[in-house]
């Protein structure tokens, strides 16, 4: 698989990276020029109560460079220091039934499963936390309220263990449980990734927040993922997703972009497709369950018509955000195991049991 290679040289323009590229399309398809428009009118034109504020300021100044075919890593790092915020929330959309699991999803969150000794979910809010996310906004729905009493203290349980060895298995639990604020919603109808995010506007207000989908359990090299997205949001102030190489033969189960390279790895999205076959893909640059999004996305969530199945796909709502303002693809530095499947959720708690136990049989 071709690895995309970096922007061009700090003096030139940023070169297209070598990717897959289906046989009825011309490599050219994908270094076009997109025609980027910044409406600052659908962002809000004053802090928030809470003192966030967002400003299209640093990707209007991209898009003018990227018009005017200058390289923009060299110069942009210190653009909108003086602005800097820090996100604070992040959203988890966990109301989905996870029939891949049946049946032992049908009254159980897939979201609770284990990997070793811990559910799905709670790697997710622990790569929040790292990233500096303390308050946690939930998307849950019928059937999921183990979610909220894994969040909670468990009197009965900490009594009965309190003073033996056990009690320090609960150890990470309670420094989540101190350290985050939980809020929970309900999302009374599948209606898709993008329906999911709207229905947390409630809890996220007008301010840029990040999402985490848990069936997508991350290792990051050094950071976490979420906390290396953070870094190009403060950097650019736009939204942020995540993206790794697949193969294109998997293309059909993702939403894949069509960029132009910004920095290495980083990509301005020029559109976005949900799922498409593998002869339409423009490349194999997959969108993962990781984003960064700014406030005006509710508002685009809401004039974006359903997609495929009548659902409302986040990504269709970012393919216009794109193209009224920016929209940065990010290729994170990690692993990624997709544990909504059954193959992917063995290999991470293979994974998971290799560093925890080096291949010994772990202590009770």
């Amino acid at each position: 698989m071709p690895h995309p290679s970096a922007a061009g040289d700090k003096g030139g323009t940023p070169q297209h990276p070598a990717l897959y590229v289906p046989a009825n399309r011309t490599h050219s398809h994908l270094d076009v020029r997109p025609a980027f428009r910044c409406h600052h009118s659908l962002l809000p034109s004053r802090p928030a109560a809470n003192g966030a504020k967002y400003s299209a300021t640093a990707a209007a100044h991209i898009i003018n460079q990227l018009h005017d075919g200058h390289s923009i890593a060299a110069n942009h790092s210190n653009h909108n220091k003086a602005n800097h915020t820090m996100i604070k929330k992040c959203l988890f959309p966990a109301a989905g039934y996870g029939t891949r699991f049946l049946p032992a999803t049908k009254a159980m969150p897939k979201e609770v499963l284990p990997v070793l000794d811990k559910p799905l979910i709670q790697y997710g809010v622990e790569e929040a936390v790292d990233a500096g996310m303390q308050n946690i906004a939930i998307i849950t729905g019928r059937g999921k309220r183990a979610i909220e009493d894994h969040f909670d203290i468990s009197y009965e349980l900490e009594q009965q263990i309190s003073g033996t060895a056990k009690e320090n298995q609960l150890a990470d639990i309670r420094r989540i449980i101190e350290d985050c604020t939980f809020s929970y919603t309900r999302q009374i109808e599948m209606r898709g990734l993008g329906h999911a995010i709207l229905t947390g506007e409630t809890l996220i207000g007008q301010e840029p927040f990040g999402v985490i989908l848990a069936d997508d359990l991350c290792v990051g090299e050094d950071d976490g993922v979420m906390a290396q997205m953070l870094k190009i949001y403060e950097k650019y102030r736009c939204s942020v997703v995540a993206i790794e190489e697949v193969d294109p033969a998997e293309v059909h189960k993702y939403g894949v972009i069509d960029g132009r390279a910004l920095e290495d790895g980083i990509y301005v999205v020029n559109s976005m497709v949900e799922k498409p076959d593998q002869a339409d893909a423009p490349s194999n640059l997959a969108v993962i369950g990781r984003y960064i999004l700014t406030p005006d996305i509710f508002d685009i969530l809401r004039r974006t018509p359903p997609g495929k199945n009548g659902e409302l796909q986040i990504t269709d709502a970012l393919q216009i955000q794109a193209k009224e303002n920016m929209v940065l693809a990010y290729k994170f530095k990690g692993r990624r195991f997709d544990c909504g499947s059954v193959d992917g959720f063995v290999d991470a708690t293979n994974y998971f049991y290799q560093q925890r136990c080096g291949g010994k049989p772990c202590n009770d």
